[in-house]
Parts: structure tokens; sequence; C-alpha cells
């Protein structure tokens, strides 16, 4: 009787484990989905901001920017691919000095995801309230550190 107890909950743990592998993390998409937000919008004080450290070439306050609109949910590798593909400039500086916002976000899953790292690639239509705005799009990567999604990267 204790060995069919045994070999039962063995069997039930196995189930469970085998089912935890490879998913998802339910709210991995809804990261995505607000860092992109903040990613891509500005109010006309931001804008100027970022206009400012462009034209000056302060990189420093591009980061500081960038850390603060995440609210510190980027890494260290998620601000330099940031960087490089000049995410904290991208919308605003087509509109210099106005409030930018996103339109319209579309977020789907790719490449092969773990527990841990999950993968999108983005469309979204960012500009100012009431004008037409122009499409942007690219992939992000999120890291689950400390039960938290965080970007790891972006274009």
């Amino acid at each position: 009787m204790n060995k069919t107890r045994l070999l039962c909950a063995a069997l039930l743990l196995a189930a469970l484990l085998a089912g935890c592998g490879q998913q998802k993390a339910p709210d991995a998409e809804q990261a995505a989905e607000t860092a992109l937000r903040a990613l891509y919008t500005a109010d006309a004080g931001t804008a100027e901001t970022l206009e400012t450290a462009l034209t000056d070439g302060d990189t420093a306050a591009l980061e500081e920017q960038l850390r603060a609109g995440l609210d510190g949910g980027i890494t260290d590798a998620g601000v330099q691919a940031a960087m490089e593909n000049r995410l904290p400039t991208r919308a605003a500086s087509q509109w210099p000095g106005q409030a930018v916002t996103v339109q319209d976000l579309e977020v789907t899953p790719s490449a092969t995801a773990t527990d841990t790292e999950q993968y999108f690639t983005y469309t979204l239509t960012a500009g100012p309230e009431g004008e037409d705005g122009a499409e942007f799009s690219g992939e992000i990567a999120l890291v689950l550190q400390d039960g938290v999604w965080m970007v790891d990267g972006v274009s």
C-alpha cells in the first residue's frame, strides 16, 4: 500500500514538473507591452530633455532618462542595446518638444522562450495626440530577475 502511494506521488510530481517546463510566465507579455509604451512615450518636458541630451551628446542623461522611464526595469545589457538602437530618442526626435504617446501596439511571442527568458517582436504606432503617428517595429527580450521581468535587449 505504501509503495502504491509512493508511486502515485512520484508520478504526480513528474507530471507537475513536466507541465512547468518552457511555459511563458503569465505576465511577460504585459511587461513587454508596458516597457515598450514607456520607451516610446514622452511628455513635452521629457521630449525637450531628450532633445537637449541628444544635441549635447550627453549619453549619461539619455541613459538616466531611459532607466527612469522604465522604473529601473532594465538590465545593463538592455540599456546598452537601447542606446545602440537609439530607443530613448526614436519617437521623441520626430516631434521635437511635443508629447508623444503610443497609439497602437501589437506584441507577438518569438524565438525560443524559457521560464526566465522571453522574446517578442513588436509593431507600434506613436505620435502626438490627435496627429498621425509613425510606425516602429523591432524585438524586445526580457529576463526574469527576482520575480520581475526586466528588459534585457531591445531594437
